[in-house]
């Protein structure tokens, strides 16, 4: 079966976290739909992310820019208020298909949050998209 990205991904980019004054996607509406096509280490949300005391979040077709399937199989994912030390962080393993998923517990839903991805720090460039819930 080959996995098929959302139709309405919203596009995570940046190497650093939303600014300030980024748009708030507020959760407790709907899913925060992504892709990101191409990661070396890190990636951040454009957006916070709000409205949820337990966030979820899926990964799906992780592999290699190649297409290759990635030899290491893991990526870490945090989920932050600000700097590094606001962060919690959690390791995902996908298994062979890409796909893995983790979840967040005792958040306030009135905080606001942004999901940092970092993958292995190897030389290899990575892509995949799933779902923040």
């Amino acid at each position: 079966m080959v996995p098929t990205p959302p139709t309405s991904a919203i596009t995570i980019f940046g190497v650093d976290p939303p600014s300030n004054d980024a748009s708030v996607h507020d959760l407790s509406l709907n899913s925060y739909n992504y892709q990101v096509d191409y990661v070396g280490v890190e990636v951040f949300t454009a957006k916070w992310l709000k409205g949820k005391s337990t966030i979820n979040v899926s990964v799906q077709d992780f592999k290699l820019t190649n297409g290759n399937a990635d030899p290491t199989g893991y990526l870490y994912v945090n989920v932050c208020t600000g700097g590094p030390s606001t962060c919690t962080s959690k390791k995902i393993t996908v298994n062979q298909y890409g796909t893995g998923s983790t979840s967040f517990s005792g958040l306030s839903t009135t905080t606001k949050y942004f999901v940092r991805f970092v993958v292995p720090n190897n030389g290899d460039k990575r892509t995949f998209y799933g779902t923040i819930s």
